[in-house]
């Protein structure tokens, strides 16, 4: 018998191994399992093979060439191959400070970015000062999102001033003027400035602008602050020098009285109720820094009546002027030191050198209560024995010397001088009217009076004192003659009166 024995091909799984790489590198070896066992002596031959690519992503491992003999029956189960993406490498993102100067300023990573990859930055650019942080992200399709921060930095800028000298100033020639000092950034300048005189020489605006007012030296400092962009600059200072030629007095005082603006000649008549020996006189020039001779305060002696001049010499600031000034101080005579009164209506002005401070007048004119009376040595109130000078008014008189200067004497009253006599009235005097004894006596011979009454049989039968100039007497009621004698420490006079 036969039979036919039938080798049936043995059947064989192949499995492909799953593979991975990153993108870039070579690929792995494709490698399988099999089961069941081979016969011995037997062995595959060819190898598997991957879908084509190399981008990032999955690739099919495929039979490819791999294969065995006929007694074979090969089932193949794929597999894949998985590409990663790449990291990206050697790029470095670093903080960078710039300093303002008015252009965009931006960060920029460094290293070279691999084919297929870009950046792209968020909130990068800066142009004014301050500092932001700023993201730099690196991204491809075949490569790992690389994120990278750094912080961009702009700095304040420096500036400077530029401040030149300042000329010196005519205070009487130039105008006012303004400054001009400049900084680099642009930015606008202002100004401060001291002095040391009392006043300002100069009065400078904070925008510049220099208003002279006198001679002198003044400081003046630029100032740029700063702002947002810019640190603030050195302050630059300059000095400026103002000269004068003004040699003009301002005021003029004397013992108090102001002179605004004086002439070159200058008139003090001391106050009679006030004579002082001597009188302070204090100079204030236009221009500060001007000159005195001899001082801005000095004094003039004024011992006795009379004239008392002084000259005051200014030069101006810079020299090139000089005024002259004349102080001319009078202290007036007192009434009684120079007029005499002769009887009761004579004023003579002593006229002799050798008694009245050694001058010699040769005009003279005589005022009452202000008004003109007379232009004599001496003022007669009239010819007539019942003209009197007036006890009530001023007298005063302004007198000329031989060498044409003018004094005057302060106002004066005069004192009626008294006659001496004593006079009794009426007489004859009717029974119970009164009699009247008028003594004309100095006062203190008044205060001696008595009064005794007689009659015809020179029996006393009154007796009484008088302390006034006026004194009223009550003689007796009988008619008749009755003897008034009035008796003082000095003198006796006696009346014969008729009483009816």
């Amino acid at each position: 018998l036969t039979a036919d024995l039938e080798i049936t091909p043995l059947a064989i799984t192949v499995t492909a191994d799953d593979k991975e790489k990153v993108y870039g590198a070579t690929d792995p070896e494709l490698t399988y399992t099999y089961t069941p066992e081979l016969v011995t002596g037997d062995s595959f031959s060819g190898t598997l093979v991957r879908e084509a690519g190399e981008e990032a992503g999955t690739y099919t491992i495929n039979l490819g060439t791999l294969a065995l003999n006929a007694n074979y029956m090969l089932t193949f189960v794929s597999a894949t191959l998985k590409i990663s993406k790449a990291p990206v490498n050697n790029i470095t993102f670093h903080d960078a400070v710039f300093v303002y100067d008015g252009t965009l300023h931006q960060l920029a990573i460094t290293g070279t970015l691999p084919e297929g990859a870009s950046v792209s930055y968020e909130n990068n650019g800066r142009t004014d000062a301050g500092m932001q942080e700023v993201t730099a992200t690196v991204t491809g399709a075949n490569y790992e999102t690389l994120v990278l921060t750094a912080v961009l930095t702009v700095e304040k800028a420096s500036q400077v001033i530029d401040f030149a000298p300042i000329a010196d100033k005519d205070l009487e020639n130039d105008p006012d003027f303004q400054l001009e000092a400049t900084a680099s950034s642009g930015l606008p300048v202002s100004y401060t400035y001291t002095y040391l005189s009392a006043d300002p020489p100069a009065v400078i605006s904070p925008d510049g602008m220099v208003s002279l007012l006198s001679s002198g030296e003044v400081e003046i400092t630029a100032h740029q602050e700063g702002n947002t962009n810019y640190l603030p600059a050195d302050a630059v200072t300059r000095i400026l020098h103002i000269n004068s030629s003004n040699a003009f007095v301002s005021t003029l005082e004397i013992n108090g009285t102001v002179y605004d603006n004086p002439g070159q000649e200058t008139y003090y008549i001391m106050d009679c109720d006030n004579f002082a020996p001597q009188a302070e006189v204090q100079i204030h020039t236009a221009d500060p820094n001007a000159t005195v001779d001899p001082g801005p305060t000095f004094v003039i002696d004024t011992p006795e009546a009379g004239l008392y001049r002084r000259e005051v010499t200014v030069t101006s600031q810079n020299g090139e002027q000089t005024r002259t000034y004349l102080v001319t101080v009078e202290r007036r005579f007192n009434f009684d030191d120079i007029v005499e009164q002769k009887f009761n209506n004579v004023l003579l002005v002593n006229n002799n050198p050798a008694t009245n401070g050694g001058y010699k007048f040769v005009k003279f004119e005589w005022f009452k209560n202000g008004k003109s009376i007379g232009t004599g040595q001496y003022y007669s109130a009239g010819n007539n024995k019942e003209d009197l000078l007036d006890p009530t008014a001023r007298y005063s008189v302004r007198m000329t010397t031989d060498t044409g200067d003018v004094l005057t004497t302060c106002g004066g009253e005069i004192m009626l001088e008294a006659s001496l006599d004593m006079k009794a009235y009426p007489n004859p005097v009717l029974s119970g009217e009164l009699l009247h004894i008028l003594a004309d006596l100095p006062e203190e011979e008044l205060s001696h009076l008595t009064i005794n009454v007689y009659n015809q049989n020179g029996r006393e039968v009154l007796r009484t004192t008088g302390r006034e100039k006026e004194t009223a007497v009550s003689l007796p009621r009988i008619p008749g003659v009755y003897l008034v004698s009035c008796r003082t420490n000095q003198r006796k006079k006696t009346f014969k009166i008729i009483v009816k």
